[in-house]
Formats: C-alpha cells, sequence, structure tokens
C-alpha cells in the first residue's frame, strides 16, 4: 500500500486499506472493519462513499485501527479535517497545511539513540554541519558554538554523529547532514529527554543576558483554557512547528544555529470541577 502522504482524500485510504486486507484475507469484510473502528456496517459503507461524514471521536478509532502513530496519525487527522471543510478559505489553509506534511519527512530518534540527547551540542553541531559542510577542526566548531564547549567535547560528539548515522562523511571529504529534521515518538519520555529540554530551557533563559533584542525572539503569553481549549492548542502549536520546518527546509543559504523553545505549562490549578 502507498504511502499515507501520496493520499489527499482519507476516504480513498480507508477504500484502499480495505482492499489490501480483503486481498490478504477474504474473511475480511466490510463488516468486520466496521466491528474494528466501533461502527455499523451501514454508517461505514456511507463514510466510504462520501455519504457520511465522521467525528474526531471515530477518526481516533480509525487511527488506532489502521496503527498510524505520530506524523502520520497528524496527517490523518489534517485529511479529515479537510475533506470534511464547508468553506472555502478553511479548505484553503488546511490544503496547505497538506502541502507542508507531504514535504517534510521526519525520521523517529527512539531510545536506541539516547547517548544523542546526552548534549545540547550534539544536537548544535549536527546543525552546525548543515551550515558548513567542509570538515573543521574541533576548536574552529567548538569556536563557532555559543557557549563554546570544549574541542575535546567535540571530538566524541563529532564521533556519536557518525557512529549513529545522523551524520555522514563523503569521499570528497565534505560532511552532509543524513535527514534534514528528526524528532523523538510522543511516547518516548526518557529521562534523558527530560535533561535535554531542562538545558535547553536553561540555555533560553540565559539568551536574554548572552544576546541582544535583534538576535532574539522572546515572547511570553500567558492565557486561560479548558481542557478541549488546551487540546487545541497544542494542535496549533504542532502546525506552527510545520511551518517552521518547512521554512527552514526551503531556506537555501542558512548561516546560523537557532534554538526554538515552544512552551505551554499550567500556572494554577483546575478551579472548576469537569
Amino acid at each position: 500500500m502507498e504511502s499515507i502522504y501520496s493520499y489527499r482524500d482519507y476516504r480513498i485510504f480507508l477504500q484502499d486499506y480495505y482492499k489490501l486486507c480483503k486481498s490478504h484475507n477474504n474473511r475480511f469484510s466490510l463488516r468486520s472493519f466496521a466491528q474494528k473502528v466501533g461502527l455499523n456496517v451501514s454508517n461505514l459503507t456511507r463514510i466510504l462513499k462520501g455519504e457520511r461524514n465522521i467525528s474526531d471521536t471515530t477518526a481516533e478509532r480509525l487511527i488506532q485501527c489502521l496503527k498510524l502513530r505520530d506524523h502520520e496519525a497528524c496527517y490523518f487527522r489534517l485529511l479529515v479535517h479537510y475533506n470534511q471543510a464547508r468553506n472555502f478559505s478553511d479548505k484553503q489553509v488546511l490544503y496547505e497545511q497538506i502541502q507542508t506534511f507531504r514535504k517534510l519527512k521526519l525520521r523517529n530518534l527512539g531510545p536506541q539513540y539516547d547517548e544523542y540527547f546526552t548534549n545540547w551540542y550534539n544536537i548544535a553541531l549536527r546543525e552546525l554541519i548543515n551550515v558548513i559542510p567542509e570538515k573543521k577542526k574541533s576548536a574552529d566548531y567548538a569556536n563557532l558554538l555559543l557557549p563554546s564547549p570544549k574541542p575535546k567535547d567535540i571530538r566524541k560528539s563529532f564521533a556519536l554523529l557518525l557512529k549513529l548515522g545522523l551524520v555522514k562523511e563523503n569521499k570528497d571529504g565534505t560532511l552532509e547532514v543524513v535527514e534534514k529534521f528528526v524528532k523523538t515518538p510522543d511516547e518516548w519520555t526518557g529521562t534523558t529527554i527530560h535533561s535535554f529540554q531542562t538545558e535547553m530551557a536553561r540555555l533560553g533563559m540565559e539568551a536574554l543576558n548572552r544576546f541582544p533584542k535583534t538576535d532574539r525572539n522572546i515572547n511570553t503569553f500567558t492565557l486561560s483554557l479548558s481542557s478541549e481549549g488546551f487540546s487545541k492548542t497544542v494542535e496549533a502549536i504542532k502546525r506552527v512547528q510545520q511551518e517552521i520546518a518547512e521554512i527552514a527546509a526551503s531556506d537555501k543559504n542558512p548561516d546560523r544555529v537557532y534554538e526554538l523553545n515552544l512552551e505551554l505549562f499550567p500556572l494554577s490549578k483546575k478551579c472548576k470541577e469537569q
């Protein structure tokens, strides 16, 4: 079956999924498919024909049934909203988001990449190599990073990037970042990631004094939200991340490494009973 990113209609994706399952198991039917999703067969048939829309709850059940994870799950939700949008302006905005998803391919880094996140400069060095592909001395890399690590730490970091396959050395001696973007799965909650995020938050705090206002953009925004509003805000942040990633992906001449921290956390207990 083709990648979900090749689809612009979630119904066609579901139809192809059903056909694939049917080709591998003659006993698989629309009724059994509907039961897996928690629908009756009549409703599923109408959904596949485009005669009925699906709710967010049904979309989540389908995501579980189809075993879509992370980026794929987000893309499926986006297709549902796009295909069911009622006005042109909403459809246009969602279409642009679909285009962004189709362009960006993110590699998931599981727990086996734990060592990569032990120091902030491992990530920064990888991005620096993306800016300067010519191989440099460890001291040169160290001097370019802010704050500057020790050259011996850069040597260890460089060896780690090669070992993990996140950077490769070409025959002409130049260096190359293997994937433009990488991410950790949402379910990975290792202590290393927690430490890494804490370190990046500390660097962000120090940036207030380290850099002039012209070289940084730090904003704060305090707001009140319901649980539903919080979930919608998280989704909005994800969309912003996708848009920024697209900007970075299409930037032809990067000349500096930046860190972008997006934070949303509670400042109070829940004040009302659900």
